[in-house]
């Protein structure tokens, strides 16, 4: 499935992860610090532009954005949390954005001189896009939004948000927009600072919108349809996520086969122990399965499969079982405060939570697939 120019991609990265991303990966996770560094280091080399479309990007296929972020996952989860939530509020602008729009926000954000990221969370709608009580009153040649965006990454650090909020014209309501709100704009404000039991240093907080003026050239697509721009970053979105899952499974996994090869009990490796050995030949077929999919769905050209659904949901769940498995084969090394493994399991449990919750997955992919 990999071509040379995929195997070119991973090399160079490797290379960059070595120098760039391993160094301060404990720090990021520790000190809950925001990987400014590793995202500056990523924009120069062209990584955060890989799939925004020509002149400004690379425009990349898929697989090569999901072998980057797997990459990356391996080693600092975190760090892909970051790249995947600006890269897919990038594509959102790139795909449904004017050419204004694109002129005036994509050059700064392929090479990461810009930070973007979304704002859809509410405290009341979840993730509900047509529950948001997040509002925007269209007045002349602007936007006045009212309300809070929570659980929203890069809160405090990215220079604008892609932001769902129920529109109203003259009194009436239009639907749900979705407008680029810059972190300038008056009215702006971050609010409280979030931290998690892992995915430490993405800057989670919440957003504070008080009477925040939004020009109105900010309207991404089309007023009262910003629903739809949301399948304008689902590829990005969906399978950067499920990569992400896939880094954390496979970084976990690699790490744990090298533990069992080089712990020695009474002298022997206990990889020798024929029990931890079926453990490791179901982990890697876990591993296998979940690449395979999120690989293969990076391919589908269909906009109206499900693959990238079923991949995101199926990674995610992989990393858990793996991450769980690792710090048990692990033992008290996997499970000590500092270790890299302790750390890929916290980071697991992010990924059934976020970019779009799994049990909401299996309740879209099971309506449309056998309910009415």
């Amino acid at each position: 499935m990999l071509q040379d120019q995929h195997r070119l991609i991973v090399e160079a990265l490797d290379d960059l992860i070595k120098r760039e991303v391993q160094p301060v990966a404990a720090r990021i996770d520790t000190e809950d610090s925001f990987p400014d560094d590793a995202m500056a280091a990523l924009g120069r080399a062209g990584y955060l532009g890989s799939v925004l479309p020509k002149p400004y990007g690379a425009e990349s296929d898929l697989l090569s954005y999901a072998l980057c972020i797997e990459r990356v996952a391996a080693v600092s989860p975190s760090l892909a949390w970051v790249v995947v939530v600006h890269v897919s509020a990038s594509m959102a602008i790139a795909s449904t954005g004017t050419e204004e729009q694109r002129e005036r926000f994509l050059p700064r954000l392929a090479t990461g001189e810009s930070l973007a990221s979304f704002a859809f969370t509410e405290t009341h709608a979840g993730a509900d896009f047509f529950a948001v009580q997040c509002t925007a009153r269209a007045t002349e040649g602007e936007y006045r939004v009212e309300g809070a965006k929570t659980f929203i990454s890069l809160a405090d650090r990215a220079d604008l948000f892609v932001t769902l909020a129920a529109t109203e014209r003259e009194g009436e309501r239009v639907g749900p927009s979705m407008l680029v709100i810059e972190r300038e704009c008056d009215g702006f404000g971050v609010g409280s600072p979030l931290r998690g039991m892992g995915m430490r240093g993405i800057a989670w907080g919440e957003l504070v919108f008080t009477r925040c003026c939004v020009p109105a050239d900010n309207l991404l697509g089309t007023e009262g349809k910003g629903t739809r721009v949301v399948f304008g970053m689902a590829g990005p979105y969906l399978l950067g996520a499920a990569a992400l899952a896939l880094g954390i499974a496979s970084g976990a996994y690699e790490l744990t086969r090298l533990h069992l090869q080089e712990r020695k009990v009474n002298d022997k490796p206990i990889g020798e122990l024929e029990a931890l050995q079926f453990r490791m030949a179901d982990l890697s077929a876990k591993v296998e399965a979940a690449r395979a999919l999120v690989y293969r769905a990076c391919g589908e050209q269909d906009p109206r499969s499900f693959m990238p659904f079923q991949a995101k949901l199926f990674a995610s769940e992989i990393a858990l079982d793996v991450t769980r498995a690792a710090v048990q084969l692990n033992g008290a090394a996997g499970y000590t405060d500092g270790s890299h493994i302790q750390r890929l399991a916290r980071d697991a449990f992010a990924m059934t939570l976020h970019f779009e919750n799994n049990d909401f997955l299996r309740r879209f992919l099971g309506r449309s697939l056998v309910g009415s």
